[in-house]
Formats: structure tokens, C-alpha cells, sequence
């Protein structure tokens, strides 16, 4: 729930999609943010981001992230994140006797390995690159004449049967994106960085006023909302791949909030840091199809929103008390989202999902590196036994509902339904949790707006 202090602090806030978080949440019917769960979910946080001395500068660490952060590393990253979305397969995973996984669905050989999801994307961008082809460069991708769609097709070919999903749409979303930087930007994004003058806000102005694709607005009890999410995700790739500086300066950056997809929300209500309805969770249980940009989907993500701002400042509040500045160099709501999300990345069971009904799959996807480890069982229950936080843990899943319950992935035009498990007595990311959990989670897709983005 937002506080009129909460409200106060919001009026010095550039950024809109924050406002309309704060908005959403202060009017939300069926999803709540509890003060305890925030302040459980801030310890837990804390102490892993300061015993691993977590830093975004982790980035450029995978082998498939650029690692010169030149011109070219801003050509290849607005790609990216232009096509940085649905890469759901309609095929189930295969495996062989020996429990291996074929490469049945959608998948990207490169340099010897197989690329799936938002990984595939980056391979297929970078063997290309490897092959002689100016892909990233909006002058050439732009133009019909020196990258048809069939070329196109070649850059994003399968190693399997199955096809890259939604290839038009990204077809489309290349063309404009592409004629667009060359008629007003002198055919490269690093113009729409300098025009912004190091500021992460005008930089997100200027994407949303002229990259259609870009754009995710919709309106909550007659007001207008935004969540911007893969704007938001371009301009903190830049950031974290620069290390905040040259092309990545913004004096501003701590304005950008978390990115609203969907695994975040799963991972915050593990945490105790969102709760749902009784209302919320029957809906869920009932499969039932949501409208298109539903109010409960909008919950969600609003929610999120302002639920990560609350544990950004008691996070801060932590690391001010005790003075571990060092330890954790740089927190904002990215760094935050980025742990965040992969937690949720590392630890779900995508083997789990069950397939209900499907009949369209745009939806909105964003990837980072895999940051959280493992951590030891007896580092999960300090000051109690295994059988004191056992108890304790499914006291609170009962409480916010969630104990006992499957997940649910509910869309405009699919339905998937799974029981995906964490095990807690391997993570150290819950309060004093050691239990395996089951949970609901949503996820909402635009079945009209390639431009929208899911819960």
C-alpha cells in the first residue's frame, strides 16, 4: 500500500512509468504490497547482493554480450532490444535416453553451441556479424535492397525444424525502427544519445515519441499509465555495457524503474513482497481468458513497479546503516531488477510447463545474465531450526495464498498451467525459508500490439 510519505518523495520523480506504479498500486483491487513482506524480501536481498558484491558490471560478462563498448556496441544493442521479444515454442522439449534435450524447438548453432530464447537472438545477430553482414547497422537493415526478407530469414535460420517465431513481426519491426534512425537520426541510435544529453529521461522521451515498437501505454481508472519496459531495458543495457560511462553517462539513471514483465512478479510474490486476492487467485485457478490489457494485468505490473521502488529504499536504508557502500557500489532499481529477474530465470522449471490452449504467442521477453548462485543449506535458517522455519514458511505461503497452488499462466489467447517448484533448501533468497514451494503467477500478451509488452 502507498503512504502519503510514499507520495510525497513521488513529486520529485521524472519518470512516469514510476507515477503510474505508485498510481496503480494505491488503487489496486486484487494485487497488495504488505510493508513486512517488503522489509522480509530487503533483508534477504541485501545480504546476498553484499555477500556477492553484486554489480551490473557483470554484463559484459557473457560470451555472447559485446565487449568493447564502442559504436558498434550501441548498433548491436538497439537491435536487440528492438527484437528482444516472444520467443515461446509450440513444441515440446525432446529428450533422448539419456535425459539430453534435442534441438526440436526454435534454436541458434553458433560458434558450436545452441542457443535458445533471448540468447538466440544475440547469436544469431553475432554469426551474422561474423559472416561479413552490416546487420546491425540501421542504413543497411532498413532498406529492402540490401537486406530483403529472405535475407533476413537466412540471419535468424534454425538449427531445428521449427521457424523463428513472429519473424514478420520482427520484419516489420526492423523496417520502421530502421528508416526511422536513417530519415531523422542520421541512421544511428548514438544521435538519440547525444540529443538527450545524458539523460536517461529525454533519452526515453525521444524512443517513445519515435519507435512505435517501443511504446506501452494503456490507461488505469480513467488515467493514463506507462510501463515502457523494453525502452526502459535499452537504455540500462547501454549503461551497464558503457559502466555508466562515455555513451552510457546519465546523470539521471536511478530514475529508470524495474522493467514489468512477468518474471519479476513471480519471483516478488515468492518474496513475499506482492500478494494476491483470494478473487485474483479463483480467477486464475478457473482459466479463464483475460481481456486485452485486463485490469488485473495491469495490477500486476503497476504493482511490481512500485513494489521494487520499496525495496530499492530499504535496501538503501541497509546499506546506509551499516555502511557497505563498497560492497554493493551501485544500487537502483536496475541492478535490483536484474537480480531480481534472474533468480526467477535460474530457478523456474520451464520442463514443468503444461500446455492448455494456444492460438497466439506475442508476448514480451527480456534477458540478462544468470546472477544468482546457489548457496549453502545452513546458511538459510540462522537463529532456527530446519523445522522452525519449515513451519514458519508454510504459514506464510498460506497466508498469502499461495501455498499448495499451481501456476498459471493466463493470456489473450493462451493458457499454461504447471506446478513449478523452487526448492528452498537450496536458494538463500527467501527469509529463513526451507521448504519447496509451489505458486500462481500470471502472464498477460497483447494479442493485437506487437508494441505492448506482458506482464
Amino acid at each position: 500500500m502507498a503512504s502519503r510519505d510514499d507520495e510525497k518523495d513521488l513529486q520529485g520523480s521524472l519518470n512516469p512509468v514510476l507515477k503510474s506504479g505508485y498510481f496503480i498500486s494505491k488503487n489496486s483491487q486484487d494485487v497488495v504490497i504488505p510493508p513486512e513482506g517488503i522489509e522480509r524480501a530487503a533483508s534477504s536481498i541485501y545480504q546476498i547482493m553484499k555477500n556477492k558484491r553484486y554489480s551490473y558490471t557483470i554484463w559484459k560478462q557473457h560470451k555472447l554480450h559485446p565487449k568493447v563498448a564502442d559504436e558498434e556496441a550501441i548498433d548491436w544493442i538497439f537491435l536487440v532490444d528492438l527484437l528482444n521479444f516472444s520467443f515461446w515454442s509450440e513444441l515440446d522439449e525432446e529428450k533422448n535416453e539419456k535425459g539430453e534435450a534435442r534441438n526440436s524447438r526454435f534454436s541458434i548453432g553458433y560458434k558450436g553451441e545452441q542457443y535458445t530464447g533471448y540468447w538466440s537472438l544475440c547469436a544469431a545477430i553475432n554469426r551474422a556479424l561474423d559472416e561479413g553482414m552490416s546487420i546491425t547497422k540501421p542504413s543497411f537493415y532498413s532498406s529492402e535492397m540490401k537486406l530483403s526478407d529472405l535475407d533476413i530469414s537466412h540471419v535468424f535460420r534454425s538449427s531445428t525444424q521449427e521457424k523463428m517465431p513472429l519473424l514478420d513481426e520482427r520484419i516489420r519491426c526492423i523496417r520502421e525502427a530502421g528508416k526511422i534512425l536513417v530519415e531523422r537520426f542520421e541512421g544511428s541510435f548514438i544521435n538519440c544519445i547525444k540529443e538527450a544529453r545524458n539523460s536517461c529521461m529525454k533519452l526515453l522521451d525521444i524512443i517513445i515519441e519515435n519507435f512505435s515498437s517501443f511504446r506501452d501505454e494503456s490507461t488505469f481508472n480513467g488515467e493514463k499509465v506507462v510501463f515502457y519496459k523494453r525502452a526502459q531495458i535499452l537504455i540500462a543495457d547501454i549503461w551497464a555495457c558503457f559502466e555508466g560511462e562515455g555513451f552510457g553517462k546519465f546523470d539521471d539513471i536511478d530514475e529508470i524503474t524495474m522493467f514489468a514483465d512477468y518474471r519479476v512478479p513471480q519471483a516478488l510474490h515468492h518474496l513475499g513482497a506482492i500478494s494476491y486476492s483470494d478473487n485474483l487467485l479463483r480467477t486464475l485457478e478457473s482459466f479463464v481468458l483475460l481481456p486485452n490489457g485486463s485490469r488485473l494485468e495491469k495490477e500486476i505490473r503497476g504493482c511490481s513497479i512500485w513494489a521494487v521502488e520499496l525495496l530499492r529504499r530499504a535496501i538503501k536504508e541497509r546499506i546506509e546503516r551499516d555502511n557497505t557502500h563498497e560492497l554493493i557500489p551501485k544500487l537502483n532499481a536496475i541492478t535490483l531488477d536484474f537480480f531480481i529477474w534472474d533468480f526467477a530465470k535460474e530457478h523456474l522449471d520451464e520442463s514443468l510447463v503444461i500446455q492448455i490452449i494456444m492460438t497466439d504467442r506475442r508476448c514480451y521477453e527480456r534477458s540478462h545474465n544468470n546472477f544468482c548462485e546457489l548457496s549453502k543449506p545452513d546458511a538459510i535458517h540462522p537463529g532456527g531450526t530446519k523445522e522452525d522455519d519449515t513451519n514458519r514458511m508454510k504459514r506464510n505461503n498460506r497466508q498469502n495464498n499461495n501455498w499448495d497452488r499451481p501456476k498459471i499462466r493466463i493470456s489473450h489467447s493462451r493458457i499454461i498451467a504447471s506446478a513449478d517448484y523452487f526448492n528452498f533448501n537450496k536458494i538463500n533468497m527467501l527469509p529463513r525459508g526451507h521448504i519447496d514451494g509451489k505458486y500462481a503467477s500470471v502472464i498477460v500478451k497483447d494479442r493485437n500490439n506487437v508494441s505492448r509488452s506482458s506482464v
